[in-house]
């Protein structure tokens, strides 16, 4: 036990040691970086400041990037509720087109596709939010899309037969690939702006070294 206190007690004195020495060089930054910022016109001020604006923007191009990010997370979620609503409406449009069941099971498919539909106009503001944001970073358009048209649901409930019912079911099963798809783009779109916002942190990095040992470097 005292052998252990004892390392401890020598731990303790050399993390406070860590300590004391890593104010010290952060105060001697400052102070040089007070040293530099009074000589504008001296030619390690003037790559001091240059370094400082690249890091700046660099700065701004990852909030955007961030943003970004978020607006293509919202928009996958919303596609991928849209998934889950059309996979309950292709079971009950299957149950409907074997069981010949009626207006219950008309009622169960179609709430789903209901629910579908709102998650639809969600997705297509969030998408809208996105293509936005890609322009600010200067990436592509995404691509839209539609759910099942009134036309389609009008023959379902009024000419009821095998079919129409079919043909209800096949276009559900349209829009699920179609959403699963735009899923897949949109995984895609966050992962080359997860690559982008690492890259650029990198540079953010690496200037703030640049800083670093431009000052550590003066007399």
């Amino acid at each position: 036990v005292r052998e252990l206190q004892k390392e401890r007690d020598d731990l303790s004195r050399q993390i406070t040691g860590l300590h004391e020495g890593q104010r010290s060089y952060e105060a001697e930054l400052k102070k040089r970086e007070q040293e530099i910022r009074q000589k504008p016109s001296d030619e390690e001020s003037m790559r001091y400041h240059q370094l400082e604006a690249e890091q700046t923007e660099l700065s701004k191009q990852s909030v955007e990037i961030e943003e970004a990010i978020r607006a293509a997370v919202r928009a996958k979620q919303t596609a991928l509720r849209i998934i889950d609503h059309l996979k309950s409406a292709d079971n009950w449009a299957t149950y409907d087109v074997w069981s010949g069941s009626g207006i219950l099971s008309h009622m169960a498919k179609y709430n789903r596709v209901d629910s579908a539909e709102e998650e639809y106009h969600r997705l297509s503001s969030h998408l809208k939010d996105l293509e936005k944001e890609l322009k600010d970073i200067r990436m592509g358009p995404v691509p839209e899309l539609s759910g099942i048209d009134s036309t389609t649901r009008a023959i379902d409930f009024w000419f009821d037969n095998i079919f129409t019912d079919l043909n209800v079911r096949s276009r559900i099963r349209e829009d699920k690939d179609q959403a699963a798809e735009l899923a897949g783009i949109l995984q895609r779109v966050i992962t080359r702006l997860e690559s982008n916002q690492a890259a650029v942190k990198r540079q953010i990095e690496s200037k703030e070294q640049q800083k670093e040992e431009l000052l550590l470097g003066r007399s």
